[in-house]
């Protein structure tokens, strides 16, 4: 299983169906076990993504939930999607825009990180990491979602499908955990070197910071 952040999710009262579905697709297909750490609601400079993906070979991939079925979307563009809920019209961001928001702001914090830029004489200042981004919907098929052109809005490579986490799909069939690999990491934009394991605990420590309190010794009455 994948390293994940909080280690469950049932004191998480506020986790919606589809992050549930997504935390448990997450801690068993994220194969091998020691190359991904996940994180869900991470807050990073005051906003919380869904979930945030770090592939030791590829790199940071922010993941955006969406428990949307495919009747309540009644029309949508590239920067919203208007929804009925409730007999009710609501405009909502579009999920692949709402989430490039939290790929800028996870930039912001690393790069308050020296260890984290690059040292490319091209790149100096930038963040050495990739940051990519998808969407998940976990209640629209890919089929229907093609059929209302939505692919045009969001591409293909940058969703997971509701197929996508039945047991008999292909990444949770491929015990080699190269099809999550090729879905999940596809989306990173450059080459990656990786990060020494000092980075890593930076990385963990800005991702999800823990504080250790040591309480003062007790003497034996």
């Amino acid at each position: 299983m994948a390293i994940m952040f909080p280690n469950r999710l049932s004191d998480c009262v506020n986790a919606s169906e589809g992050e549930r579905l997504v935390y448990s697709f997450l801690n068993e297909t994220a194969r091998p076990d020691r190359d991904f750490l996940c994180w869900y609601t991470p807050e990073i400079q005051e906003k919380e993504a869904d979930f945030i993906v770090f592939c030791r070979r590829h790199g940071l991939v922010v993941i955006e939930v969406k428990d949307w079925a495919i009747d309540q979307i009644q029309s949508a563009n590239p920067s919203s999607f208007t929804l009925r809920i409730s007999r009710k019209y609501e405009k909502r961001d579009n999920p692949l825009r709402q989430a490039r928001g939290y790929v800028n702001s996870l930039m912001g914090a690393l790069k308050d990180h020296q260890c984290f830029l690059s040292n490319d004489p091209f790149h100096v200042g930038q963040v050495k990491i990739p940051i990519g981004r998808l969407v998940a919907f976990p209640n629209i098929e890919k089929e229907e979602f093609c059929r209302r052109s939505l692919e045009g809005l969001i591409p293909l490579p940058s969703v997971f499908f509701k197929e996508d986490f039945e047991a008999t799909s292909e990444i949770y069939r491929d015990t080699s955990g190269n099809k999550f690999h090729e879905k999940v990491c596809g989306v990173c934009k450059f080459p990656f070197e990786g990060l020494t394991e000092p980075e890593i605990g930076k990385l963990k420590a800005s991702l999800w910071p823990e504080i250790r309190i040591d309480l003062p010794e007790r003497k034996g009455m």
